[in-house]
């Protein structure tokens, strides 16, 4: 198996996470203890870059919703 270069996953996903409507990122939020720790790095900074403060405190402390 490939190994997958981190700085790549994380253009990866912060492309993907901006492309999300609110919802969608609320969604994958109430999940975030599912993901790795980059998909939740990304999922933070572009739930900080909406204002959404009560998502990213959640998904810092891995309670999802």
């Amino acid at each position: 198996m490939a190994k997958t270069d981190p700085e790549q996953e994380r253009r990866r996903l912060n492309e993907f996470y901006s492309g999300q409507l609110d919802g969608e990122l609320e969604k994958v939020a109430t999940q975030a203890y599912e993901l790795t720790e980059l998909a939740r790095e990304a999922l933070r900074a572009e739930l900080t870059r909406r204002g959404r403060e009560l998502w990213q405190e959640r998904v810092h402390f891995g309670l999802g919703f």
